[in-house]
Order: structure tokens, then C-alpha cells, then sequence
């Protein structure tokens, strides 16, 4: 039996995307559409207007589950995967960092939108740095190791500071 495809219709009963997708993903926290075929994704608004294209491909192929897809569209900006790379995407169409690394992971335990900027662990030949998506580099790709030790909430608001340890030129 094969896989059911999925469309987009609006409240008049329009048809905003005809049904040739095997993913669709809302995200009403950035107004957009996680779109996907078996082998590529993308993002559109609610009107079908295409924001990202259908390039982006899967890291780990269609049966893993993408991680990062979601967490980009739910958060607007984050990391994407092209052409055998990792980089740095909006949902709105913006390439933040070019598709050269090797990795890219959430450093917080719980990246959010409320807060101003989420910071990324950005890695390329074996050298790790950090990346806040709103401010840019906090730490450029050039440790060795880096280690979110804790991470601490504020009780009533999304304040948080982290603890962490790095290695760079051989200093800890």
C-alpha cells in the first residue's frame, strides 16, 4: 500500500496546494507550512505562496524523522541541509549562513521563540563554534569542543542563562 499524498485546502474550500505532498506541517507561530516530498522539503504561507522552494533534502533520508525542519519552521529561523551541507535558513526565504558546514545543533536544551535569538553549535572539519541566530557569532568555528554543561530558567518569563565549557588552542 503506498503512502497517502497531502493538499492544503483553505475555510472557502479553495484548493491552496494540490495534493502531491507527503508532509505538510503547520506553524502558527511563523505563519508558515513545512512542506515535503519523499526526498525534499520547503516552506510556503498560508496563501501556497512558496517561501523555500522544494531543495532542502533530509539529512538522514525519508524514513528519519527531521528534527530540524520542524524546529525551523516552528521557530522561523534555523538549520537546513543542501547539497551535503548544513546551513543556516528563515522560513521566509533568508540563507542566515551558507550550506558549508558539517553540523549544526541546538545549543539550549529548549530552543524557543520567545526569546530574541536561540544559539546554534556550528560545526566544519572537526572545529565547533557558536551562532545566535538574531546577533550572529558568539564564538567563531574554531574549538575543539564545546559543552553545554546546565542551562537555567527564570521562573515567569523565557530569561535563561547557561553554563559551559570550551576548548580553544589547546586552553580550556
Amino acid at each position: 500500500v503506498g503512502r497517502s499524498l497531502e493538499g492544503l485546502v483553505n475555510d472557502s474550500g479553495r484548493i491552496v496546494l494540490q495534493r502531491e505532498f507527503r508532509r505538510l506541517s503547520g506553524h502558527e507561530s511563523t505563519g508558515t507550512i513545512l512542506i515535503g516530498t519523499k526526498k525534499n522539503y520547503g516552506y510556503c504561507n498560508g496563501a501556497g505562496k512558496m517561501l523555500w522552494p522544494l531543495v532542502l533534502t533530509y539529512p538522514h533520508g525519508d524514513r528519519w524523522y527531521n528534527y530540524n525542519a520542524e524546529l525551523t519552521g516552528r521557530l522561523g529561523k534555523g538549520p537546513a541541509y543542501l547539497n551535503g551541507k548544513y546551513g543556516m535558513v528563515s522560513v521566509y526565504g533568508d540563507t542566515l549562513l551558507p550550506f558549508i558546514y558539517d553540523n549544526i545543533d541546538s545549543f539550549e536544551d529548549y530552543p524557543s521563540k520567545r526569546r530574541t535569538g536561540n544559539l546554534w553549535v556550528i560545526e566544519k572539519d572537526g572545529l565547533k563554534g557558536i551562532y545566535d541566530d538574531a546577533t550572529g557569532w558568539k564564538i567563531p568555528v574554531s574549538c575543539t569542543m564545546i559543552e553545554n554543561l546546565e542551562t537555567f530558567f527564570a521562573d515567569g518569563d523565557s530569561a535563561q542563562v547557561g553554563l559551559m565549557v570550551y576548548s580553544m588552542n589547546n586552553l580550556w
